[in-house]
C-alpha cells in the first residue's frame, strides 16, 4: 500500500472509533482527547481536499471551482487549535512542541 492509504486507513478507523464511542455514550470528556481527534479529522479532511483537487482535474468542473474547494481545505487545516495542541504535545515531547511553535503564530497574538 502507498502511504497516502495508510493516513487514509488511520482517519477510518479514527472516524469510525469516535462514531462508535459517542454512539455508547462511552465517549471520554477529556478535553485532550477530543482536540487531539478534532486536529486529526481537520487535517485529514483538509489535506485531502486540497490536495485531491490539486492534483486532479475533474471533468465539468470549474476551475475556479476546484480552487474554492482546495482553500476551503486549508481554511479547515487552519481551523486546527494549534495552541492547545501544542500544549498536549508538550506534556509528552517538550522538543517536538518547541520544533512546532510557529504554528501558535496562525492563530495570531494571544490575548490576555
Amino acid at each position: 500500500m502507498k502511504l497516502y492509504q495508510y493516513f487514509f486507513v488511520v482517519l477510518r478507523l479514527l472516524v469510525i472509533l469516535q462514531t462508535v464511542l459517542v454512539l455508547s455514550g462511552k465517549f471520554s470528556s477529556e478535553p485532550h482527547t477530543k482536540l487531539v481527534i478534532d486536529s486529526l479529522v481537520k487535517l485529514g479532511i483538509g489535506a485531502f481536499l486540497f490536495f485531491f483537487f490539486l492534483l486532479n482535474e475533474i471533468p465539468g468542473l470549474d476551475p475556479w471551482d476546484t480552487f474554492i474547494i482546495r482553500f476551503a481545505g486549508v481554511v479547515l487545516m487552519l481551523n486546527i487549535d494549534f495552541r492547545g495542541l501544542l500544549e498536549i504535545v508538550g506534556q509528552y515531547s517538550p522538543g517536538l512542541a518547541k520544533q512546532f511553535a510557529f504554528l501558535k503564530a496562525i492563530q495570531g497574538a494571544q490575548h490576555s
